[in-house]
């Protein structure tokens, strides 16, 4: 007959046990089960109330939304340099809010089962990167299940190095204000003893976080002073010769595309139709007194991107950007019928020097097809306001962080004069 827990079943339970809290939760446990498996029961009831008793007394929630606006800013911040039409879908509202509630989670186990640092440490600096790197970890994964594929590395490497520093500094910040608060002793001997309260008189300057969601709303009202960008596009088909043999088909038709698509480019967005163009829409009034001004700044609303390919086909799209949506939608299609005439054009022109097999025209070009033209965009690209919020609480988020190291800094003690005794 079985007379306590089985020597395992104590040490398992013991692991999943935070150590400050370990010794009495274990004799508790032992004291009312006799058998391993109401050991085992007893266990998986207590245990999660045991850990969230020791999350509650390690960190705070001032602590834990401080931590996970650093890293939900960090992506935020990522998203909307390298992706910003991403922040407008439910992949965008993922890949920010599953790192930053990851690093809450990661940070409030690791210090329920180490503490917070007492002081600026090693331990106060590499919690910071250890935590990025399982947001990041957390981030890939679910980008990698919602799409089957994982996401760009641009993305998660800026989102990683902007969460880091911003995560450091909120960690050193807190290791800092749990610094123990020494004054000097009545005496004046100059010798440092903690207060006995352990009350400090420099403030808890937990008001300070006030200006997280105050940042956050100066740059959602700033978001609407900013112009709209509206976003037209047309999708291009890349027409193979139907008479093709299988095997005498590219596997891969991306760098191909690519390839043709260089070439196009160079005829269709030279400097004399681009100026033309400019002149026909009337587009960029203020560059437009400097011409080389309003042909840069066309060449950068222009943007082309290769959708799909495969055995038998590809596809690419043809975007422009502008302040109004009707004429990001005429210029968008001005530029797809420019990019098909041209390719036609350039075909036929090399055609006519040699008499080239299919082989040869495959390099050469294959014609191209509209199958989608533009639609007049309903909403605009920019600004985003998730993405102005989050910079504006990131930026409150740095101001409270810089605040709060220099209010808590150590000072040295300042030893009080010692009283002078008064002649009798």
């Amino acid at each position: 007959m079985e007379t306590g827990p089985h020597p395992l079943a104590e040490r398992v339970v013991a692991r999943l046990l935070p150590p400050p809290c370990r010794e009495h939760v274990l004799g508790d446990l032992f004291e009312r089960n006799a058998t391993t498996g109401r050991y085992v029961r007893d266990a998986l009831r207590s245990v999660p109330f045991a850990v969230w008793g020791q999350v509650r007394r390690t960190t705070s929630p001032g602590l834990a939304c401080l931590q996970g606006g650093a890293v939900y800013g960090g992506f935020l911040s990522a998203y909307g340099r390298v992706a910003p039409g991403v922040l407008q879908t439910t992949d965008g509202l993922l890949g920010t809010l599953t790192p930053a509630l990851t690093a809450v989670v990661v940070l409030a186990l690791r210090d329920a089962w180490t503490g917070r640092p007492q002081r600026i440490s090693i331990r106060a600096l590499v919690d910071a990167p250890l935590c990025v790197a399982v947001a990041c970890a957390a981030h890939v994964a679910v980008q990698a299940f919602r799409t089957h594929s994982l996401v760009g590395s641009t993305v998660t490497i800026v989102a990683g190095v902007v969460s880091l520093l911003l995560l450091s500094l909120v960690r050193v910040s807190d290791a800092q204000a749990n610094t123990p608060i020494m004054s000097a002793q009545p005496g004046g001997s100059g010798m440092q003893v903690p207060h006995s309260d352990g009350s400090s008189n420099r403030g808890s300057g937990l008001w300070l976080l006030a200006l997280v969601p105050l940042g956050a709303a100066v740059g959602l009202g700033a978001s609407y002073f900013s112009p709209p960008v509206y976003r037209a596009a047309v999708s291009v088909l890349v027409v193979l010769p139907s008479e093709a043999p299988p095997h005498m088909m590219p596997t891969d038709l991306r760098p191909h595309l690519v390839e043709r698509l260089n070439v196009v480019s160079i005829q269709v967005l030279n400097s004399t139709r681009l100026e033309r163009i400019i002149r026909d829409f009337n587009l960029y009034e203020r560059e437009r007194q400097v011409t080389e001004d309003a042909i840069t700044r066309m060449r950068q609303d222009i943007s082309l991107n290769i959708v799909a390919s495969g055995e038998r086909g590809a596809w690419f799209t043809v975007a422009y950007h502008a302040a109004d949506p009707k004429i990001a939608m005429r210029v968008a299609e001005r530029f797809a019928s420019l990019f098909v005439q041209e390719n036609l054009e350039d075909a036929e022109r090399s055609f006519r020097q040699a008499n080239l097999a299919l082989q040869s025209r495959l390099e050469i070009g294959e014609p191209f097809r509209i199958v989608e033209p533009a639609r007049l965009p309903e909403r605009p690209i920019e600004p985003i306001r998730l993405l102005w919020s989050g910079l504006g609480a990131a930026a409150g988020l740095i101001v409270t962080c810089v605040t709060l190291l220099i209010q808590w800094w150590p000072r040295p003690p300042r030893a009080r004069p010692e009283a002078t005794a008064l002649p009798a």
